[in-house]
């Protein structure tokens, strides 16, 4: 049997102990930015070991990654502009991160302007504009459909909308 330490430390790598009852688990998602074909000045790709291979679609489950119920994914986006533009993430998170949750059935239309919801929210959003974190509880079984915001040098700005999942897993309140 480990002591607890010992197992904070092997999981150190999943999970980030945030306060004493819950954990977040860090993922990764890198959005890379290239120069546009068609009318687009920007075509987006997102890559992310959450990206289900056959929708395109980001995919939290906490069964799966064995975690809690009341544990939480932090998204941490972070962005490669290849476009020659200058594309950072909007300063403000309220411009940079847009929100539409959906149901258990099929994800929502694309939000098309700033909106907020309580349990998938920006946490950090520095200056340097190449990074973006977001807390996403997973509470509830449903898809969701968000808009990321970005400015180029100019200041015009430009929006990619890729789709999530919630499965809402988890094991109780033991790892």
């Amino acid at each position: 049997m480990h002591e607890e330490g010992e197992r904070e430390s092997t999981h150190e790598t999943i999970c980030r102990r945030i306060s004493g009852a819950e954990s977040a688990r860090s993922v990764a998602v890198n959005i890379l930015a290239t120069k546009g074909a068609g009318k687009d000045p920007v075509d987006f790709t997102i890559s992310s070991g959450l990206k289900n291979p056959q929708n395109g679609y980001l995919v939290f489950n906490k069964k799966k990654d064995t975690m809690r119920k009341s544990d939480f994914y932090l998204i941490e986006f972070t962005l490669d502009d290849d476009s020659g533009l200058g594309l950072r993430f909007e300063p403000n998170p309220v411009d940079a991160f847009w929100i539409a949750m959906g149901d258990n059935v099929s994800p929502p239309h694309c939000p098309q302007s700033p909106s907020y919801d309580p349990t998938v929210y920006v946490v950090s959003d520095p200056p340097s504009g190449d990074k973006l974190t977001v807390r996403n509880d997973d509470d509830v079984v449903q898809f969701f459909r968000f808009s990321l915001g970005f400015v180029d040098s100019t200041g015009t700005q430009h929006r990619f909308d890729p789709i999530a999942q919630n499965q809402n897993g988890g094991i109780g309140n033991a790892y």
